[in-house]
């Protein structure tokens, strides 16, 4: 359904791709805060790379998963890619957004704190350009 992302992510020469999920209960959109030691704590969003053989779908239900253990009910869109410079070339990240079921029993152990906010809160979230860049495109579509 969504290959062809992931084929023209190979033809711009970019082999390091991740999936980043706006993780979705009615109106509202999970931000996770991850710890940096001597640094100001940022709120991003569920992601994770895609593995070798995997598709795009079967990444979105891992990653989801595997940092919220939360099940994705339902993809409902792609929204958009952004490329990033990185040590090792450029990353490219999908964005989607997905439904998610029981999202009362999420469980982010790795992550210092979590929060459910409609997407105009969420932009007064401490975040990074390229997720309010995100939320803006949201919000617009």
């Amino acid at each position: 359904m969504f290959g062809h992302l992931l084929k023209d992510a190979k033809k711009d020469s970019i082999t390091d791709v991740e999936v980043a999920i706006l993780a979705r209960k009615k109106d509202e959109l999970l931000l996770l805060e991850e710890p940096y030691l001597n640094r100001q704590n940022f709120y991003h969003l569920p992601k994770g790379r895609i593995k070798e053989g995997e598709t795009i779908s079967q990444a979105l239900h891992r990653v989801l998963m595997e940092e919220t253990l939360l099940a994705a009910s339902e993809v409902e869109k792609f929204l958009a890619y952004q490329d990033t410079e990185t040590e090792t070339g450029k990353k490219r990240s999908f964005y989607f957004v997905v439904s998610v079921v029981d999202p009362e029993e999420i469980q982010a152990k790795k992550y210092h704190s979590y929060a459910w906010a409609v997407p105009t809160e969420a932009v007064g979230y401490p975040i990074k350009d390229e997720l309010r860049e995100m939320l803006d495109l949201y919000m617009r579509t």
